[in-house]
């Protein structure tokens, strides 16, 4: 017999893909934020609690994008099914329904109603009251007494989740709070309804005061801090406190994992797909791992590290790309820099802002930075890191500042643009509050883009 296939036991070996789960719900690595010991109520403790009582809630879970707030809440429905307590969940997402009458129609759909409309029936069964009212109405129900009907069949504690309220569109949104407030009001028949809107809170919401009406429950998920993301890793696991119960059975752990959490700028599923790559690239070619393995992660495998990376950031590159030509602007709007510093290095002061933002001669790309539901950098670290990266300690701050504000409006006005389209974008990128002096970036992935881009770093490079 071959000597390697008698050592070969698929039930010995791990597949690193079951564990690392960049795009589901990570179910041997789940990380229940905050960890505290067991000193305070994480947040999965908080909503689960408020899902477990009678009263009638409105709850506002938000945060970055990616940050894990579809999977908190998976998860608390889950810990709410295995409590025991009997409640229907309808799930929408914000893409589902473009009028109010579809909004109706898919809360028929899950509750398994058939309502004939003008447009299209809902597939399910056939309510005997809905077959009442079609002798009154006809095939075609109107939408009122479609909106009526649906809403007298929700049972007493139904949770509506609605994942991605954002993406709704903002005349819509106003309606479907309108819903939202009369489902939850004392005088609806329907007692203790649970209403968890799920989104990332953009200036457009906040603006707007849409919410403002109704009384609603404030959740917000930050970004991750390194030392979170490292619990991805399976590194360090504390076997005595209960937020890490379902990781204590891990058959593997990573070690070192710090230098992928800092590459993941607070972003869990970044996190999961380094340790996935990571795990490929030591165990070829589909990441089998031995039981009870460690997997150092260190620096010195540097070229590793390095590949990985770049591959990652690659998915990002091509979204990011045409944003960070506009920031820069065309080679022919470059300001000389030597005129200005005295040092031969060529480009704009924009392209050496997003530089000194993602070089690496930091080995912690968040030195200086702040991370909640975006990253934060103040004006005086930037102009540390501009320092250490360009020796431009003779622009002064005044330029610095024009510059930045140049950046927030290009970025706002190709935000603004895409908006008209229609594209479905969140926030400007890039913004800068002068009269904080910070600089917010509202998607940690076009900083992990530009770290690992060679594009980026050649261009930089050219301009000097």
């Amino acid at each position: 017999m071959n000597i390697v296939s008698k050592m070969w036991n698929p039930e010995n070996y791990i597949d690193a893909s079951t564990i690392f789960t960049p795009t589901d719900f990570p179910y041997k690595n789940y990380v229940d934020r905050p960890d505290t010991n067991d000193q305070e109520p994480t947040y999965a403790d908080e909503i689960t609690k408020r899902l477990t009582q009678e009263q009638t809630i409105v709850l506002e879970v938000t945060g970055a994008s990616k940050t894990g707030k579809t999977i908190l809440i998976e998860d608390c429905l889950e810990r709410v099914k295995k409590s025991g307590k009997n409640r229907t969940v309808l799930k929408l997402a914000g893409g589902d329904f473009k009028t109010e009458e579809e909004f109706w129609q898919v809360i028929a759909e899950k509750l398994d109603l058939e309502i004939a409309t003008t447009e299209k029936s809902v597939s399910g069964k056939l309510s005997v009251k809905l077959a009442e009212l079609q002798v009154t109405y006809g095939k075609t129900v109107p939408v009122l007494v479609i909106r009526e009907f649906v809403k007298q069949q929700i049972p007493d504690q139904t949770i509506i989740f609605i994942d991605d309220f954002h993406f709704i569109d903002s005349s819509l949104r106003r309606d479907v709070v309108r819903i939202i407030k009369t489902l939850t009001t004392p005088k609806f028949k329907v007692k203790g309804i649970k209403v968890i809107l799920v989104f990332i809170r953009t200036k457009e919401i906040v603006n707007a005061k849409i919410l403002a009406n109704i009384r609603s429950t404030p959740i917000r998920v930050p970004l991750w801090q390194p030392e979170e993301l490292r619990k991805i890793a399976l590194e360090d696991i504390d076997r005595s406190n209960k937020n890490q119960e379902r990781n204590r059975d891990a058959k593997i752990r990573m070690v070192g994992s710090i230098i992928l959490a800092r590459e993941s700028f607070g972003l869990p599923a970044i996190m999961q797909e380094l340790c996935l790559r990571y795990c490929e690239k030591k165990y070829p070619p589909y990441g089998r791992i031995p039981e009870g393995e460690t997997i150092f992660v260190s620096g010195d495998n540097n070229d590793i590290l390095e590949e990985i990376f770049r591959k990652v950031a690659d998915g990002f590159w091509g979204d990011d790309k045409f944003l960070y030509n506009e920031l820069v602007g065309n080679v022919s709007d470059r300001q000389i820099i030597q005129q200005k510093t005295g040092d031969r290095r060529y480009g704009s002061l924009e392209q050496m802002i997003l530089y000194a933002l993602t070089a690496k001669i930091f080995p912690d790309p968040l030195e200086g930075m702040t991370l909640s539901e975006h990253i934060e950098i103040g004006l005086d670290s930037l102009m540390r890191r501009l320092e250490r990266i360009a020796h431009v300690s003779h622009v002064g701050s005044h330029q610095i500042r024009e510059s930045l504000k140049n950046m927030r409006d290009k970025a706002f006005s190709l935000y603004q643009e895409r908006v008209d389209e229609g594209d479905g974008v969140i926030d400007p990128v890039f913004d800068y509050d002068e009269n904080e002096e910070v600089v917010k970036i509202y998607s940690p992935r076009f900083l992990m883009a530009l770290r690992h881009s060679p594009e980026h770093q050649k261009r930089f490079k050219k301009a000097r």
